[in-house]
């Protein structure tokens, strides 16, 4: 995904439409479900992500909010993913340019058998956040 640049939302077209056309893609390659996961991406001065509640093959490039990294508060789009703070969290804390959340049914599913699977995913920049925790306790767990 390409990196925006800052200013006014209307600048951010591009970025927005390649993240409904990632979400898109995210329901067609299985690794979401519903409405379930968010995406996000640097903006220049802000973060576009997903919209809550918005299916992703419904979902346009206007549905796609940009929020304010230091106070979470919305320049365009509708509301937010719930999981905001947990995302702003990370680019408070990290370069990072992008972030996919998925709610694979796979990973779901071997999530609730209470397994162990050590891959060595912190190299590829993810981290594990305790799942039923507030998205404020999962943000700074992530973020750490």
């Amino acid at each position: 995904m390409a990196r925006g640049t800052g200013g006014a939302p209307g600048r951010h077209a591009a970025l927005r439409e390649s993240l409904a056309d990632h979400g898109r893609r995210m329901v067609h390659d299985g690794l979401v479900d519903g409405v379930s996961g968010n995406l996000s991406a640097r903006a220049g001065d802000l973060i576009a992500i997903t919209p809550s509640g918005v299916p992703y093959q419904d979902m346009a490039p206007a549905d796609i909010c940009l929020v304010r990294p230091a106070d979470g508060s919305t320049a365009a789009g509708g509301r937010p993913s719930t999981e905001t703070p947990m995302h702003l969290a990370v680019y408070r804390a990290t370069d990072a340019a992008a972030i996919v959340h998925t709610h694979s049914p796979f990973v779901g599913g071997f999530n609730w058998s209470s397994q162990h699977l050590d891959l060595g995913v912190l190299r590829y920049g993810c981290r594990e956040a305790p799942a039923g925790d507030s998205c404020d306790a999962r943000a700074d767990a992530v973020a750490r």
